[in-house]
């Protein structure tokens, strides 16, 4: 889990991590209340303002 600072509005979020590990936007900033796994290589128009940590993990 990492925590999200300071970002506000509409961003481009992108998982550029490797293969196998998923990213998750998270309202709250313990890791928890996430929305949908974000393969390797996706990238989506979020809003950040109600995001306050990030969840990666392997699948």
């Amino acid at each position: 889990m990492h925590r999200l600072y300071n970002q506000e509005g509409r961003h481009i979020v992108y998982n550029n991590q490797t293969h196998g590990w998923t990213v998750r936007l998270c309202r709250n900033g313990n890791g928890t209340d996430c929305g949908p796994k974000m393969r390797p290589g996706d990238g989506w128009p979020e809003n950040l303002s109600p995001v306050n940590s990030l969840l990666i993990a392997s699948s």
